[in-house]
């Protein structure tokens, strides 16, 4: 499913709610922005009724050695009563696990559908990001510096910064 394409500007209640999800965790190791993908329930590719809003980590990126330019995904804890906390009401929350995904939005995540800031919410965390999400942060194995990744604006390819 493509959250990419949007028929309304995004509501700034979608920002208050990503916010309050990235609140919600607690890094287990380096760890980068969250990113996050939503869909207005008017859209043709939507299946629900509801806003939905999906939330993952971003990856980083090794530097140097054999594993240079692999991504390396960060874990997370998750406080869930903090994250309840902002919805008005709270109708099905469940925890997803396929043994089988394709990385777009559809592996193992968080499920809370419920209302927050008065609209109907179909919330998604996932614990990884979709296949096309680049690495915001950047990482020596070997000595444990890292940086942020920076976008090489004139090829569109992405530099060491």
């Amino acid at each position: 499913m493509s959250l990419e394409e949007h028929l309304v500007e995004e509501p700034s209640w979608i920002k208050t709610l990503v916010d309050r999800a990235v609140e919600a965790t607690e890094p287990l190791n380096l760890m980068g922005p969250f990113g996050f993908r939503w869909l207005e329930p008017k859209s043709e590719v939507n299946p629900s009724s509801a806003w939905i809003v999906a939330v993952y980590p971003t990856p980083n990126e090794s530097y140097g050695g054999q594993h240079d330019g692999r991504l390396l995904y960060p874990g997370f804890n998750l406080n869930l009563s903090f994250l309840f906390e902002g919805f008005t009401s709270v109708g099905d929350l469940a925890w997803h696990n396929p043994t089988v995904y394709n990385g777009e939005l559809d592996g193992p995540h968080i499920s809370i559908q419920g209302f927050f800031a008065g609209y109907p919410v179909w919330f998604r965390m996932f614990h990884l990001p979709p296949q096309d999400e680049e690495a915001t942060i950047v990482v020596d194995l070997a000595n444990g510096d890292w940086w942020e990744k920076v976008k090489d604006q004139s090829t569109g390819g992405s530099g060491q910064g």
